[in-house]
C-alpha cells in the first residue's frame, strides 16, 4: 500500500505520515490530522474509498479561504 501512496503525484503536494505501529481506525486519522494541522495550519481530509468531483479540491480550498 505504501508503494501506491508514494506513487501518487497528481497533486501539488502530498504529505504522508507513516507510523511504525498501527494505531487503529479510531486513533490514527485523528492524530494524523492533529499533527498535520499543527504543522501546516489546515487540512482537507477524506476517506480513501470516496469518489469526488473533479472540482472537490477547488470547493474545499475555497471553504478554507473563506472560513
Amino acid at each position: 500500500m505504501r508503494n501506491y501512496v508514494d506513487s501518487v503525484n497528481r497533486f501539488r503536494e502530498v504529505v504522508r505520515i507513516y507510523r511504525e505501529k498501527n494505531l487503529g481506525t479510531s486513533t490514527c486519522p485523528r492524530r494524523a490530522e492533529e499533527q498535520f494541522i499543527n504543522d501546516h495550519g489546515t487540512v482537507i481530509s477524506m476517506e480513501d474509498d470516496n469518489i469526488s468531483s473533479r472540482y472537490y479540491l477547488d470547493f474545499m480550498n475555497g471553504g478554507l479561504e473563506a472560513y
